[in-house]
């Protein structure tokens, strides 16, 4: 992969802050505003939202940070501008990395193997890539989702052997994918409904090489299904389809990589749990899978197993996806949400579910 090629990448992974931020978890979510300052709310039962306190929010709340924040990471992380990572949360695997399993109800200081480019979570498992390249990962590791040849926790920082350049890790609920800079992918970790794409449902506790049908750009990766996007725009799937979220037309599993039908030019691929979104290069927004709390935005709670046009309240910038909510960033600042709202995670002020786009912040 060409530098220019890298250079487009990481600009698609962390882009310059010109519009608020959103970030959803499962039942919680945090917004990143222009001026630098964190929100959150929703559950707070494990001190993710790092308050100091387990009492959820409704409403959003400002987060005390320990300095200018260039990216909120789920999980719950902040990346600070200068490079500094603070960690908060559940931690009973070790996923903080701080060398036990206590849980954090404020912002912790996370000591780190060298300069930090990005921090990548999933379930109960993180990972590092720093600026070197290299990468180091702890957390569970039950599945192999670590990548490290075993199915040991780790709650040290540990580093992790590549097979080549890396360009990006993402990590899904329990299991983990490098993108190599020559757009090769690897997977680890678990594979009971098909989400790595290898033809299979058994696990991998070692790095193994997807075969894909050309050069990756992106991966997605879900609670326990993926997605590639390939440079020539292609879109494949792979795993858990019982809600219809790989936007097939029908409902079975898939355990190696499919050809995803799409309504038009693709720029992101955006997936919670069981509900996915396409953001078109026009601006356009399709959504397909669970839609049981009305997270996909329709007006109603009707599942979806193929492409559905999404009215939208105005031009989209950005679409997050939760565990089961969602939200829009639109250019005009605008941040709306939908979906599931039983612990406040849609920062309205209550706790009702919402079908239709609803005016956020």
């Amino acid at each position: 992969m060409i530098e220019g090629k890298m250079e487009e990448l990481r600009t698609w992974l962390q882009p310059q802050v010109t519009y608020p931020q959103v970030v959803a978890r499962e039942d919680h979510s945090f917004l990143l505003s222009e001026d630098g300052r964190v929100y959150a709310c929703g559950n707070n039962e494990f001190d993710q939202l790092g308050l100091g306190d387990k009492q959820n929010r409704n409403q959003w709340t400002e987060v005390p940070i320990p300095g200018a924040v260039a990216h909120v990471i789920a999980g719950a992380f902040l990346l600070l501008e200068d490079g500094r990572v603070y960690g908060c949360g559940y931690n009973r695997f070790g996923q903080l990395g701080l060398g036990d399993i206590r849980r954090r109800n404020q912002w912790t200081l996370i000591p780190t193997p060298g300069a930090v480019a990005r921090v990548i979570t999933g379930g109960a498992h993180s990972f590092l890539l720093l600026e070197d390249g290299r990468v180091y990962t702890c957390g569970c590791n039950g599945y192999g989702q670590l990548g490290l040849g075993d199915q040991e926790n780790r709650d040290q920082w540990t580093l992790v052997p590549t097979p080549g350049a890396v360009a990006d890790v993402i990590a899904g609920y329990v299991n983990s994918f490098l993108l190599l800079e020559d757009g090769r992918v690897y997977v680890c970790g678990d594979n009971a409904s098909g989400q790595l794409g290898l033809g299979d449902t058994q696990q991998r506790d070692q790095w193994t090489l997807v075969l894909t049908s050309g050069a990756v750009a992106r991966v997605i990766a879900g609670y326990a299904n993926s997605f590639l996007l390939l440079e020539d725009g292609r879109i494949y799937a792979c795993g858990d389809n019982e809600n219809g979220q790989l936007g097939l037309g029908d409902n079975q599993d898939r355990n190696h990589w499919t050809l995803v039908p799409t309504p038009g030019a693709v720029d992101r691929v955006i997936i919670g749990d069981d509900h996915s979104f396409l953001l078109l290069e026009d601006g356009r927004v399709y959504g397909c899978g669970d839609n049981a709390f009305g997270q996909l935005g329709l007006g109603d709670t009707q599942q979806c197993n193929r492409w559905t046009l999404i009215p939208m309240p105005g031009a989209v910038v950005q679409v997050i996806a939760g565990g089961d909510h969602s939200f829009l960033i639109l250019e005009d600042e605008r941040v709306y949400s939908c979906g599931n709202n039983g612990s406040g995670q849609l920062g309205l002020g209550d706790n009702q579910d919402r079908e239709n786009w609803t005016l956020t912040c």
